[in-house]
């Protein structure tokens, strides 16, 4: 049985629509609110080749009012839905958020299906340094396997409910508190997050951020004769993250728990402490992970085992040009893995050099994958695992915008007797006119064992826009090929 056919997508439009002549009634035609003046209609279409046969059609439509969003796409019988409803726009004190349908979740229930630092050190980047509670964004028309799921968000900025002047002046104050509820259909009960944002002076603020839930397991078992996990016959266990976040001018700082409790009834505990400054045009990031347990299960049954990681950064930015400023940045990003139970670990290493202009944007930068073991502290072997060098440049002119990537990657087996080297290319171009055409193009080589395999891209995407109304369409073509 189908959920969401023609006319039950027909019926929710009529009720949007409704639902804004009613609240244009109420704030008059001639109202700086009027919601109309703000109303929205995306319309989309896409076509998909793959080796020049027809793999699938998505279309689908995208409704935006003040004080609500409906969005529904479709493609090769799988469906997307969602709808919000918001009084951020009039309701400015407590504002609320509802949202249904499939949901695709983040913020800090991201982080609690998984604690363990990033793996991907761009040069450009440093350190996390925020509070988070749980996000949900609506779906879009490029991935359709989220289940159904509901959010609600409230938020209360006590400042705005204050009726007292004398308040405004206290330095310390509660800037905001923001609850949220997030329910799917994949678990049987819901997670709560709760954050606050506090400001303790002029230049520094702390934020405290919960996030809690009963998320479900399934049974544990093995066919082996000899297994590093018990078994365990499916159930619930609750899991919570607690964070705070410290700003002191130009010094952040975010000190994370994860704790899940496991099948045995025993909690685990994953420490992590985020940082980040700022002195003079140079920024440091260092980040440490710590798990002391042996086969950590997360909220989404992902096992960690124990391990301690580190992340560093360090980036210098300075400004040039007189006539046409430039805004140049250096980096260097490294990350290590440190597994406590065995000897072989990882490590990574990034730098590169960008630069910015109103004119045009020039990156180039380069990654490296070692794995080491070591013994009686000290390091056995260091083995180099692959590399990549990348170059991106774009190009901004009045009418079009360009960019050109190119990346060359190495990888070589443990014995270093063969050889796997990628080469990709990517070109695309924006022209900035009503209706906007987008072109993108993308090649890859990849040689391994004598073997060529060769892989390849393109689209073309046009926008037109007019007042309250947008239609895009866009075709896609996919190709790949092996060649001895």
């Amino acid at each position: 049985m189908e959920i969401f056919t023609k006319k039950s997508v027909k019926k929710t439009a009529e009720i949007l629509f409704f639902l804004t002549a009613c609240i244009k009634s109420v704030c008059g035609a001639d109202s700086k609110n009027d919601p109309l003046k703000n109303f929205k209609i995306d319309f989309y279409s896409g076509s998909t080749f793959q080796n020049f046969e027809h793999k699938s059609d998505t279309w689908g439509a995208k409704f935006i009012s003040p004080f609500s969003q409906f969005r529904f796409y479709t493609n090769n019988k799988n469906y997307n839905t969602g709808y919000e409803i918001f009084t951020g726009n009039f309701i400015k004190s407590v504002p609320l958020t509802i949202k249904v349908g499939n949901l695709s979740p983040g913020g800090s229930l991201s982080k609690l299906n998984n604690p363990l630092l990033s793996t991907s050190i761009s040069p450009f980047t440093s350190a996390g340094t925020s509070a988070s509670n749980i996000t949900a964004s609506l779906p879009g028309y490029s991935a359709f396997s989220k289940p159904l799921s509901a959010f609600g968000q409230i938020s209360i900025f006590p400042r705005a409910l204050s009726l007292s002047g004398s308040s405004r002046q206290r330095e310390f104050y509660i800037k905001k508190v923001v609850a949220n509820l997030w329910s799917s259909s994949e678990n049987s009960e819901p997670a709560i997050s709760l954050l606050t944002d506090f400001c303790l002076s002029g230049n520094s603020s702390l934020t405290c951020a919960s996030t809690f839930g009963f998320f479900d397991y399934e049974s544990k078992c093995s066919s082996s004769w000899f297994s590093d996990q018990n078994f365990y016959h499916a159930g619930k266990h609750l899991c919570t993250l607690n964070q705070a976040a410290y700003t002191y001018g130009k010094f952040s700082t975010l000190i994370s728990v994860a704790s899940y409790e496991q099948p045995d009834a025993n909690f685990t505990h994953i420490y992590k402490t985020e940082n980040k400054v700022r002195i003079a045009n140079f920024t440091l990031g260092s980040s440490v992970l710590y798990n002391p347990y042996q086969n950590v299960m997360t909220s989404s049954q992902k096992i960690i085992d124990p391990c301690v990681q580190l992340k560093n950064s360090l980036q210098y930015q300075f400004r040039g040009g007189k006539h046409l400023p430039i805004f140049y940045k250096a980096g260097i990003n490294s990350y290590v893995n440190f597994n406590l139970e065995k000897k072989e670990h990882q490590a990574k290493l990034s730098a590169g050099f960008q630069g910015t202009s109103a004119l045009m944007s020039l990156s180039v930068y380069t990654t490296a994958n070692f794995d080491f073991t070591n013994s009686n502290q000290q390091i056995q072997s260091f083995d180099f695992d692959s590399a990549a060098l990348t170059i991106k440049n774009t190009l901004y002119c009045q009418k079009i915008t360009t960019g050109l990537t190119a990346s060359f990657t190495v990888n070589p087996d443990k014995n270093y007797q063969n050889l796997t080297t990628t080469e990709k290319f990517s070109a695309s171009a924006s022209f900035n006119k009503n209706p906007k055409f987008t072109a993108d193009t993308s090649l890859s080589f990849t040689q391994k064992n004598n073997t060529l395999k060769q892989s390849g891209a393109a689209s073309l995407c046009a926008v037109w826009t007019k007042k309250h109304l947008s239609v895009c369409g866009k075709i896609t073509v996919k190709a790949d090929k092996n060649a001895n």
